[in-house]
């Protein structure tokens, strides 16, 4: 399935904005017929664009579950997993920016800021990779056995690092609107906030997860880190409606970043669309 996308007029978009990584993912029933002995199948669909692999631990079964109870988390879901533990499986691109995360119920497209490896390449481009990544995986899905990819949960989520460059830039406030200034800073910040989106039946469908917290980069200068996802069920369990989901989510994470972001952080990150 092809997809064309244009971003959203209504849209911010920043010259230079503190993104340091960006995830798309869905979770999906497992594929039958899948071995652990084929990944080589699997890893030969992207080799060409992705040529490093790696090995990494799996991720249990997450699900957002609504009406009184918590979303089921990699903490409390372990009992869900039936059979023998597969390993997920990172392909890189040749600047360890790009990489897709497979495992027997879940393909993740992440972008990363490495340091010389180019800008972020936009949403768009992105999410047409990601759609290419998974239209691939249900073909090859289907030669293991007759089935599509039964998509049960997606996520998206932004993951930013601002760095503090002044003494007046350590103040919550110089970036944040949920602060509005107080007669003293906190000397550390870990804050998390849950929002629950409805369909416009009213019936929920995702939750809304903002992070924000205080520590320092990996050369030890002072930073702010906040991270906005999105977790939930498309409406159909499909691949082109959880692109939809995507899409949808991608312009509610951009449109909370701006909200919850000040006039002087948006200058400095050069906002353009206000």
């Amino acid at each position: 399935m092809n997809i064309s996308l244009k971003r959203p007029a209504d849209l911010p978009d920043f010259d230079a904005p503190p993104l340091d990584e960006v995830v798309l993912g869905v979770q999906f029933d497992s594929l039958v017929g899948y071995q652990q002995i084929k990944c080589g199948e699997v890893w030969a669909l992207y080799r060409d664009r992705y040529p490093r692999v790696e090995e990494r631990s799996p991720l249990p079964p997450s699900f957002e579950i609504f009406g009184g109870h918590a979303p089921i988390n990699s903490m409390n879901q372990l009992n869900l997993i039936d059979g023998p533990l597969h390993d997920r499986f990172w392909f890189l691109d040749p600047a360890g920016s790009q990489l897709i995360q497979f495992q027997p119920d879940r393909l993740l497209h992440n972008w990363r800021n490495v340091e010389g490896s180019g800008i972020y390449p936009h949403f768009e481009a992105m999410a047409t990779a990601y759609n290419n990544e998974l239209s691939l995986l249900e073909e090859y899905a289907g030669k293991l056995e007759k089935q599509a990819l039964v998509v049960n949960q997606c996520e998206i989520s932004y993951i930013n690092k601002i760095a503090i460059e002044s003494d007046a830039e350590r103040a919550l406030a110089k970036w944040f609107t949920l602060w509005a200034g107080s007669t003293a800073e906190p000397e550390s910040v870990g804050i998390s906030l849950r929002y629950v989106l409805t369909r416009d039946n009213g019936s929920p469908y995702a939750r809304m997860f903002i992070d924000c917290g205080s520590g320092v980069d990996t050369k030890g200068r002072p930073t702010f880190g906040l991270t906005i996802s999105i977790r939930g069920t498309p409406l159909e369990p499909t691949v082109a409606s959880a692109m939809d989901f995507m899409i949808c989510g991608r312009s509610a994470i951009v449109k909370k970043f701006r909200e919850i972001t000040t006039p002087y952080a948006h200058e400095k990150w050069g906002i353009k669309n206000v």
